[in-house]
């Protein structure tokens, strides 16, 4: 469950932490568009989050993605399984295994 819980907030974190290529500066038409132009290259690369790795910064730097990427995986491992279930264990009729945890867990 634990493994489960660190993948999912490693794949929110991932997609969260990757930003689009900037899109070019609009400039306005000085001239009649040509007969056939070309079309414009992708702005926009489709890719798997499999793809992004988080790399650590070179000394005495520190990268802050990785940071908290760490963070965020650390704190999901300190949860207890039971608790963090329990409020959907609840709502689908069943016997929760633990009280639910209070605040944004619940």
């Amino acid at each position: 469950m634990r493994s489960l819980l660190l993948t999912l907030a490693t794949s929110l974190l991932l997609t969260a932490s990757v930003a689009a290529a900037p899109l070019p500066h609009h400039q306005p038409a000085t001239a009649a568009p040509a007969a056939s132009p070309q079309p414009p290259a992708p702005h926009v690369v489709h890719f798997s989050g499999s793809h992004v790795r988080l790399l650590p910064a070179p000394s005495p730097h520190v990268n802050p993605f990785l940071a908290a990427q760490d963070g965020h995986a650390a704190y999901l491992l300190e949860l207890e399984p039971d608790r963090l279930l329990s409020r959907f264990r609840t709502e689908a009729g069943l016997e929760p295994k633990a009280p639910g945890y209070d605040g944004w867990e619940h």
